[in-house]
């Protein structure tokens, strides 16, 4: 009995065994097919991925070429076109200028038959035409007369009742009271004696002793050139906002008997191109002072820059040369005194 269920046991295991050997060699088979399958499927779609862009190639390159074709259809179109257009083009242009020299000679013939009948009645009546010559002469003369005395006409009317627009202030006074103010300046003068009126001009001036002596020294430099006819030493004033430059020029305009006026170069930069005109116009304005002028230019680096400067305007050059076309040199009827807190800045 027990040597029957051993075997019995037995038996089962092997069946057992048996079914799962071949339910995996099964699943291995359905494994592998599906594998096969789905390498098929791929296989299959690569080659039809293939086929389609082949096939675009194909589409692309015929509308392209047919693209290529219908351009240069056109482009041999509108050659034919513009070579009959160019061919009536010329036949016009040459029938309009054989048009214009038939008009030009006929304007040459008429104008020599003019020039002929003019030359033979000039030779037949010679007194007639030296008097239109003369005539003619007198015109032109009275022309060019008017035309500079009104220039000369401006020009005074401009010293004598007006100032420039360049000139923010000015000492500058009418004829009387110029007259009045040179007779108390030469009394007190002859009263008083130069040093003590240096003194009294400058005694308000708060500077140190050295950097006095130097301001007096020079106002005593422009006097004598002044008095000899001597031409003037142009001034730089150098220092920072607020330290009295602008009072130093007034005094040594003061100490000197000069007129005084005073510009900014801010101001030059916003004339642009009339710039030049206005520089001009100021030193024909100085020029026409009776005791001289001291012109005053205050925050001079605003036009009065180094010209290798690269962001300099064409307009500031040119202001820059009239300026230099004035003062570049001797001067007996102004003295100019610039004054910066840049000097670095300025043109050499």
């Amino acid at each position: 009995m027990k040597r029957s269920e051993e075997l019995t046991l037995q038996r089962l295991a092997r069946e057992d065994e048996a079914a799962r050997v071949r339910a995996e060699e099964s699943m291995r088979l359905k494994l592998e097919a599906a594998q096969k399958v789905e390498q098929a499927r791929v296989e299959s779609a690569e080659a039809l991925s293939a086929i389609e862009h082949e096939r675009a190639l194909l589409v692309q390159r015929a509308a392209e070429e047919a693209k290529v074709k219908a351009a240069q259809s056109i482009a041999a179109a509108k050659a034919e076109a513009e070579r009959e257009n160019e061919g009536l083009y010329l036949r016009r242009l040459k029938a309009q200028m054989e048009q214009t020299r038939q008009k030009n000679l006929a304007i040459l013939h008429a104008l020599a038959g003019h020039l002929a009948s003019s030359m033979t009645w000039a030779a037949k009546h010679p007194r007639q035409v030296f008097v239109f010559v003369g005539y003619l002469s007198l015109i032109f003369a009275a022309i060019f007369a008017a035309r500079e005395a009104a220039r000369l006409c401006r020009i005074l009317l401009e010293a004598s009742i007006g100032k420039p627009r360049l000139v923010r202030e000015t000492s500058c006074t009418s004829l009387p009271r110029s007259v009045v103010s040179n007779m108390i300046s030469f009394c007190r003068r002859r009263t008083n004696g130069d040093k003590q009126i240096e003194e009294e001009i400058f005694q308000d001036v708060v500077l140190s002793d050295p950097l006095k002596d130097r301001v007096v020294a020079l106002a005593k430099a422009a006097r004598n050139a002044k008095r000899h006819d001597a031409p003037y030493r142009h001034v730089l004033l150098y220092g920072p906002p607020g330290t009295g430059k602008t009072m130093v020029a007034k005094k040594l305009a003061q100490s000197t008997g000069m007129d005084f006026a005073l510009m900014s170069g801010g101001d030059v930069g916003p004339l642009g191109s009339d710039a030049v005109t206005q520089i001009h116009s100021l030193f024909r304005w100085a020029k026409m002072s009776r005791k001289g002028l001291l012109l005053f230019v205050d925050e001079a680096e605003a036009f009065l820059g180094n010209r290798k400067h690269s962001k300099m305007s064409e307009n500031a050059h040119n202001a820059l040369n009239a300026l230099l076309y004035h003062t570049g040199g001797e001067r007996r009827d102004f003295l100019l005194v610039l004054a910066t807190n840049r000097a670095e800045d300025l043109d050499e």
